[in-house]
């Protein structure tokens, strides 16, 4: 069960407005809700909320949902003096994941159109308002995505250089990387947004798939199945303020995997575009260009010492900025590695049984729950 919800602040006073009976004219609805999930982060929070102090957007036209997934003690942030310009509510939920947490803000937002941010993102200036003018221009039907580079305060090493090379958050920032120029899934990430009953109407984010990763791609798919166009719009910045280092890169890559043979026990198609085929498929089964891959694939999951040499030598080499392309592949390999070994171990643990629903889970009915 959710703690209660408690409400921070709210939008600058319009309660001088009175109707004719001298009752007070209720507040407008916002025409977006920006949904802030977070965990013991209450630093990177606040220079989120900081950051959309600053938007072009007229602060009564959104407002701010924080839903703390079951930090060590409550992250709720103080109000800056004079409150904040724009009506923030802060929820406390016991500890579910990101994707029941973005479900739960969207089961309480209140604008047609909702916003994700997470919590180490700080929205440029004009990013609400290129969100909402994109939406109105494409029409209801429509999911954008903003571009994430990083920001100011990630540090500039050899191992964010491959990130950032590698279009590794920025999924739309290397077009080159994908056949005609767009992801192949689409995804509903850190910076997006969708109209509210569009994302109530899809179930969701899918709680089930575990701990990191294939959430946002996830519910992309099933939004783009339904008919939904996705819009890349790089006026909406958001700057990613990245801290991982290369050992938890490596962590996410693995469960991400694992993550992703989930997402394709309830969406065989995606296969081939998340190199699913190359360890599930034997060799026959795929097409003369897939083998040598597969063959790659297996060959570097069973030279676990040439992997950890490979570790070894990137960690150490990372604070070098000269070496940042002899490094890139290391990256990328090690990188690799760790993926298909989530891959394995979920395809492993489908075939001991462990059968995964067909449909999405869905937490606390967020996303189809709530009024209207």
């Amino acid at each position: 069960m959710p703690f209660p919800c408690t409400r921070l602040a709210v939008s600058r006073d319009k309660s001088g407005q009175q109707n004719a009976r001298g009752e007070p004219v209720p507040h407008a609805l916002p025409e977006l809700s920006v949904i802030v999930p977070t965990c013991d982060r209450p630093i990177p929070l606040d220079h989120t909320l900081s950051a959309l102090t600053r938007q072009s957007l007229a602060a009564d036209r959104f407002e701010v949902v924080i839903v703390d997934d079951g930090s060590s003690a409550a992250v709720a942030p103080v109000p800056p003096m004079g409150a904040w310009p724009f009506e923030v509510r802060y929820i406390r939920q016991l500890p579910r994941g990101l994707a029941a947490a973005r479900n739960l803000g969207a089961k309480v937002a209140r604008g047609q159109i909702l916003v994700f941010v997470d919590d180490d993102v700080e929205l440029a200036p004009e990013a609400l308002a290129a969100h909402l003018s994109t939406h109105l221009d494409q029409g209801a039907r429509t999911a954008v995505v903003g571009a994430l580079p990083f920001g100011d305060r990630t540090p500039r090493d050899c191992f964010t250089w491959f990130l950032e090379r590698r279009g590794h958050y920025d999924l739309y920032a290397r077009s080159d990387k994908y056949p005609g120029g767009v992801p192949l899934l689409a995804p509903m990430n850190g910076h997006s947004s969708v109209r509210r009953q569009l994302f109530r109407d899809a179930g969701g984010y899918d709680t089930g798939l575990g701990a990191y990763g294939g959430e946002d791609l996830e519910l992309g798919h099933r939004l783009a199945l339904a008919g939904v166009r996705f819009h890349y719009q790089p006026a909406a910045i958001g700057y990613h303020q990245h801290t991982k280092g290369f050992d938890a890169f490596c962590r996410d890559m693995e469960s991400s995997g694992e993550a992703l043979v989930r997402v394709f026990a309830r969406h065989p198609e995606i296969k081939s575009a998340k190199q699913i085929d190359l360890l599930a498929d034997r060799p026959h089964e795929l097409p003369a260009r897939r083998r040598l891959a597969k063959f790659a694939v297996d060959l570097a999951l069973r030279l676990r010492t040439v992997e950890a040499l490979a570790r070894a030598i990137a960690l150490r080499g990372q604070r070098f900025y000269t070496l940042r392309a002899v490094l890139y592949p290391l990256y990328r390999w090690v990188g690799g590695c760790h993926y298909a070994r989530g891959i394995r171990r979920g395809l492993d643990s489908q075939a001991a049984g462990k059968r995964f629903d067909s449909a999405p889970q869905e937490a606390n009915g967020a996303a189809a729950g709530g009024s209207a």
